[in-house]
């Protein structure tokens, strides 16, 4: 799992955790620090020795993914932002579809949109044009090396 971080620290514990609560757990975790001014290291702290901690010094999340991709040494590579939240069963799903068809080089999730506590209820125009969907869509592309 890949996690870039700017300035994330109220969003870290939850996104974190969602990868821990996971039915089938990472064998790599990458937290990439994209210069952040937050105090989010003592949160990523609090999980263990099986999180990296990566500092970017080149500007940018394409520097930040690509700091720790080159690092990776799995099958298959996750992405997560670090304002974002996985369902527990979300690695499983997408593995057993790519296990179970090689064909397929790229999986991706459904979006679910929520708000936090407090926020205003209103539905963007973008959501209304297009709501969130509840299956997983598979996407071929010409190479594993993208």
């Amino acid at each position: 799992m890949v996690m870039p971080v700017l300035d994330a620290a109220a969003f870290l514990e939850e996104s974190l955790s969602s990868v821990f609560d996971q039915s089938m757990p990472a064998t790599e975790l990458y937290v990439v620090d994209d210069n952040s001014k937050d105090d989010y290291v003592q949160i990523i702290r609090s999980f263990g020795p099986e999180i990296t901690l990566l500092r970017n010094t080149s500007p940018g999340m394409p520097a930040a993914l690509n700091l720790a991709i080159a690092r990776c040494q799995s099958d298959f590579i996750s992405f997560l932002d670090s304002d974002d939240v996985w369902l527990p069963t979300k690695s499983a799903r997408q593995i057993q579809v790519l296990d179970g068809k090689p064909e397929v080089d790229v999986v991706c999730g459904a979006v679910i949109n929520f708000k936090m506590k407090g926020e205003e209820d209103d539905v963007s125009s973008f959501e209304r044009r297009f709501p969130p969907v509840q299956t997983l869509h598979r996407v071929n592309v010409s190479s594993r090396n993208l």
